[in-house]
């Protein structure tokens, strides 16, 4: 299993945004609340003896709402579903997370759209 596949199971449990999730950007006419991801395709670690076959990823996750309020109480969600990722397996198949480390989130907004988004920018190894 992916960790991306892994990833949308993990977020149908959220309320308003599970099933808003989506890879690179929204579709045209998304209604905010929505929840926009990427994730590199990971780099195999090195070790002495080689690569294994474990990774590290490179991921950042939007929290996208039209209301302050609203990006806060989404953003509060996703960070406490991240960190709940730790040292478990995720998804329906299970795909262990050795570790995940979160850097500060973000908060902007964007005048163009009028949209509140916070940033999650992380590195999973699994």
């Amino acid at each position: 299993m992916s960790f991306e596949s892994a990833l949308v199971e993990e977020f149908l449990a959220l309320p308003d945004i599970g099933m808003k999730l989506f890879p690179l950007a929204a579709p045209e006419g998304t209604k905010a609340p929505y929840v926009v991801y990427g994730a590199s395709p990971g780099l195999l670690v090195s070790t002495l003896s080689g690569y294994g076959s474990n990774k590290s990823l490179t991921v950042d996750i939007n929290v996208v709402s039209s209301t302050y309020a609203g990006m806060k109480q989404h953003s509060e969600a996703v960070l406490a579903l991240l960190i709940g990722f730790q040292a478990r397996a995720i998804g329906e198949d299970g795909l262990f997370i050795q570790q995940l480390i979160l850097e500060e989130p973000d908060e902007v907004y964007d005048d163009d759209t009028r949209l509140h988004k916070c940033v999650f920018s992380f590195t999973v190894h699994i």
